[in-house]
């Protein structure tokens, strides 16, 4: 439903139709961008998750009610226990049933990511992106996600998580 032919009767009409789908007005402009919640699901079992909105740090239970205590991890040269989940970082999580997590904030659509020279775990925004790598760190075919094994990704999937190995430290963006 896109902003043409919406019809109000007032200001307080209008506002209410626009809060409900989730738009924002600027002054007599329709800002339609995303502003939806973020919603992912996961398997049972081992997932590489991520944060793809602004909510700041996040504890991994209050997102992840099945995951199994202690088992939420970042990599940096090798696995870090952990009890939250920020931004642009991925994580092995595992979790003891199916779940559909709804992210609390606003997706975060573009963002820069800083690499290590090797491997690195990472995660994209709210909305479906892509690499942007002008430096040309990424080693070519380094690039995998999960899903009940190793799959080498089109796109950053909101709410995943992925490797990634660069061949020096650097910065790459993930856009839409």
């Amino acid at each position: 439903l896109g902003a043409e032919g919406l019809r109000y009767s007032n200001e307080s009409a209008r506002n209410t139709l626009v809060g409900s789908l989730g738009w924002t007005i600027l002054g007599d402009e329709l800002d339609e961008s995303n502003t939806a919640p973020v919603t992912q699901f996961y398997e049972a079992g081992w997932s590489l998750v991520g944060l793809p909105t602004n909510a700041g740090v996040q504890g991994y239970k209050d997102l992840f009610p099945s995951a199994t205590l202690g088992t939420l991890y970042r990599f940096s040269e090798l696995y870090i226990e952990e009890d939250s989940l920020e931004a642009g970082v991925g994580y092995w999580v595992n979790l003891q049933s199916g779940e559909a997590v709804t992210f609390p904030g606003e997706a975060v659509e573009s963002m820069t990511l800083s690499l290590v020279e090797n491997w690195n775990m990472i995660s994209g925004g709210g909305v479906v992106g892509e690499i942007q790598d002008p430096g040309g760190l990424i080693i070519e075919g380094s690039f995998y996600g999960y899903d009940g094994g190793y799959v080498t990704p089109s796109d950053i999937i909101p709410g995943l998580g992925y490797w990634v190995a660069a061949s020096q430290p650097g910065t790459i963006e993930i856009v839409p």
